[in-house]
């Protein structure tokens, strides 16, 4: 891996992917409000949600955030588990592994969060420690803490595996989604909105999926086999070699090429793609 050439090519990824190609991502829900405790609330459940088409689950967040009235977060901070159950929005709400039962235990913990701390952020806050090296630690505690809410919210013995798919329990995993709402509040930039301030860039995990397993694969970021934790680790740490400051700023170009042009080994788009010079793929 040639650092020098790659960092080039990755900051000129970076600067050819922003606000522009919001549209087709989640981020575009928090994005249409203005205050920071809406964006906060909408960028939680948006984040949980993406996963699969997005052309699927767009839709279905849109359906949930409406349900919310103007203000997601002075509904949830207000809302009763009665008035919640009530919303007639939701009845019969599912998308793949989630049903009307799971989104409405996620939207009572999330008001739990809310009466009791304030914000998601100052639970998060609760289990992060400043000398971490990475948000994985804080993520389990949060993860922990916010699953003890849901239990309280549940009311019964066990969570539903369904709810647990949409907001894993602490352990090995990659937790992308968590660690992709963490981007779009600790950094700033055209995309990411930069709101919690007590986190540093350097700390946040870049948010694996299969399109940055694979590219990550591709430049020489990673050569490990599993997609986890570690791997998430691993590529950050690369990425630092590049941006010691900023190592997930590339995660939003990267995620575009990899899923509207890198779509799979060779393409028709190698010889445009600025990072063709810095790619095992192309150069087999």
């Amino acid at each position: 891996m040639n650092i020098e050439r790659l960092g080039h090519a990755l900051d000129r990824l970076y600067e050819s992917f922003s606000k522009e190609y919001l549209a087709g991502d989640p981020v575009i829900v928090p994005h249409e409000f203005s205050r920071n405790k809406d964006i906060e609330v909408t960028g939680f459940i948006a984040a949980l949600f993406s996963y699969g088409k997005v052309s699927l689950f767009l839709p279905r967040i849109r359906q949930i955030i409406s349900s919310l009235e103007k203000s997601p977060y002075d509904f949830l901070v207000k809302a009763s588990e009665t008035k919640i159950d009530q919303i007639l929005e939701l009845k019969g709400f599912y998308y793949r592994f989630q049903k009307e039962e799971d989104l409405r235990l996620l939207l009572k913990s999330i008001s739990l969060v809310l009466k009791e701390h304030g914000s998601l952020e100052n639970l998060f806050m609760k289990g992060f420690a400043e000398s971490d090296q990475n948000v994985a630690p804080a993520i389990g505690l949060f993860l922990k803490e916010f699953h003890n809410l849901a239990y309280r919210a549940h009311k019964k013995k066990s969570l539903p595996g369904s709810f647990k798919h949409l907001l894993p329990e602490p352990g090995p995993g990659a937790m992308k989604r968590v660690n992709m709402f963490l981007r779009w509040m600790v950094r700033k930039d055209q995309v990411d909105f930069g709101i919690w301030k007590k986190i540093k860039t350097s700390q946040l995990l870049i948010p694996l999926d299969v399109h940055i397993k694979r590219l990550a694969g591709y430049f020489g970021l990673s050569h490990r086999k599993s997609s986890d934790l570690k791997t998430s680790i691993e590529i950050t740490e690369s990425l630092k070699m590049l941006d010691p400051l900023d190592p997930v700023k590339y995660d939003f170009a990267l995620t575009r090429l990899g899923m509207n042009f890198c779509v799979s080994g060779k393409s028709t788009y190698c010889k445009e793609c600025p990072l063709a010079l810095n790619c095992i793929e192309f150069k087999k």
